[in-house]
């Protein structure tokens, strides 16, 4: 795990940063008072209190893995020379990462991933006063499909007329020079 943090540090630094102050509500200290009702708003959920608890209740193994994330992020972070341009824009560095820190993340990501909750609630009440029919056919977005219905792009015919598609393989061809990792690696 000291690695990823390293990596992370280096790749997310200002990512890490600002959604550390974004989860504990504390954006107005970066951008004033035109974050107050987001501050108020994050501190409402209690993402703090929450990843308080779970770093509370967590395993050996766990901690350990925490701490040597956040040893990976502190040594990078004490290793550079300049902080990213973000941080020259508001007159801040970055703190030294604590293990909470990373559970913060976890929960506010948690958080995010769970923002179809008010549809949810909201899709429930309509179905109490309504129709499950009708109900349906004003949200549609109950139906699995719904986000890649349609969402085809390029049919095979175009794929094979850009010469991006082998017909005896039916696999989509890429160059060799924009792959990430090639077969000589």
């Amino acid at each position: 795990m000291y690695g990823v943090g390293v990596v992370h540090a280096r790749d997310r630094l200002w990512q890490m940063f600002f959604f550390n102050h974004l989860a504990s509500g504390r954006l107005s200290e970066l951008f004033g008072n035109a974050t107050i009702e987001t501050d108020l708003y994050m501190r409402n959920i209690g993402i703090v209190q929450i990843a308080e608890n779970l770093l509370k209740n967590a395993g050996k193994e766990d901690l350990e893995a925490l701490e040597a994330y956040a040893a990976g992020v502190n040594d990078y972070i004490d290793s550079m020379s300049y902080h990213p341009l973000e941080f020259y824009l508001i007159w801040k560095t970055m703190p030294h990462w604590r293990p909470i820190d990373s559970v913060i993340h976890q929960v506010i990501i948690q958080y995010f991933l769970s923002f179809d909750w008010f549809m949810e609630l909201t899709r429930q009440r309509l179905t109490e006063i309504y129709d499950k029919w009708l109900v349906d056919r004003m949200m549609p977005f109950q139906n699995k499909d719904y986000f890649f219905k349609d969402s085809q792009l390029m049919t095979d015919e175009e794929l094979k007329a850009g010469g991006f598609f082998d017909d005896q393989s039916g696999l989509h061809k890429v160059e060799e020079d924009l792959l990430y990792f090639r077969a000589s690696d």
